[in-house]
C-alpha cells in the first residue's frame, strides 16, 4: 500500500529573545528534510517529497515558525500463510 502525508513541525521562542537560536536551528532542520531523502527503520522507508517554512506568527507570547514536511512511504505488510 502507499501513504502519504504532512508532519509539521512548530518552533516557538519568546518573543524578543532567542531569535538568533531559533535560525540556527531552523538553518539544521532545513538541510535535514531535504526532498529526495528517506529515512528506513525496520526495513520501511519514507521518502520525503518536499519542505517548507510557514510565515512567522505571535501566538501566546510566542513566536512561532511552522516547518511543514510532504513524504510518502510503501507500506510492508506481512503476509500471514497457514
Amino acid at each position: 500500500d502507499e501513504a502519504d502525508g504532512i508532519m509539521q513541525i512548530d518552533f516557538n521562542t519568546p518573543q524578543g529573545i532567542g531569535t538568533n537560536d531559533m535560525e540556527n536551528f531552523m538553518s539544521y532542520v532545513r538541510k535535514f528534510y531535504t526532498a529526495g531523502q528517506r529515512f528506513t527503520y525496520n526495513d520501511q522507508t519514507v521518502l520525503i517529497k518536499g519542505a517548507g517554512w510557514g510565515a512567522g506568527r505571535e501566538v501566546d507570547n510566542f513566536y512561532r515558525v511552522s516547518f511543514t514536511i510532504n513524504w510518502e512511504a510503501k507500506i510492508n505488510r506481512n503476509l500471514i500463510t497457514s
